[in-house]
């Protein structure tokens, strides 16, 4: 049986020139576009998204994200992905995070 975090995986990589890579840190998964992360997850449920400091604002005000817990002021958000229900905010999140970093390179 495919769990939550696969699909999610399964969706952001057919963005495109998105490259899985080995993260920082030990056993963190983290997405690329070109040579910048534009997310990173840890373990099977929590995900650390880069977004603007605009969308940043509007995630976390709408309930979709939570502050990065280490790193407040930076650009990341924190989501929790357990169960399907919370995989269309997750993408869309995602996506948005995508754009975001596509569009600097």
């Amino acid at each position: 049986m495919t769990n939550v975090m696969d699909v999610f995986v399964q969706a952001i990589t057919k963005f495109h020139d998105v490259q899985e890579t080995e993260g920082d840190m030990h056993g963190e998964r983290s997405f690329k576009v070109g040579s910048q992360e534009f997310l990173h997850i840890h373990g099977n449920a929590k995900l650390h998204i880069l977004l603007s400091r605009e969308v940043k604002a509007e995630a976390i005000a709408g309930g979709q994200a939570h502050q990065h817990p280490y790193s407040p002021r930076s650009g990341m958000v924190e989501l929790h992905l357990r169960n399907e229900d919370q995989l269309a905010g997750a993408l869309e999140v995602a996506k948005k995070s995508y754009e975001y970093v596509r569009d600097r390179n």
